[in-house]
């Protein structure tokens, strides 16, 4: 059985896991995935869940664009 605390130590765990993700997940030009993209401008970020990218060499991110999470882009 799990006490309260060990729920909340899970929590916060599960919390800084996903932060992580969420920073180091994100499509930013110096990403490698960014390549595939016709053009991917300075400062413009694809947050973190990606859910489905198709036909990324015909599209063109603008600089300073933020696209936020759970976003498809076709």
């Amino acid at each position: 059985m799990r006490t309260p605390r060990v729920g909340r130590l899970y929590a916060r765990a599960i919390d800084a896991t996903w932060r992580w993700a969420e920073h180091h997940g994100k499509i930013s030009r110096s990403h490698p995935r960014s390549r595939r993209f016709g053009a991917f401008g300075d400062g413009a970020a694809i947050c973190f869940p990606v859910t489905a990218l198709y036909g990324e060499r015909w599209m063109h991110i603008g600089r300073g664009a933020l696209i936020g999470p759970y976003v498809s882009l076709a």
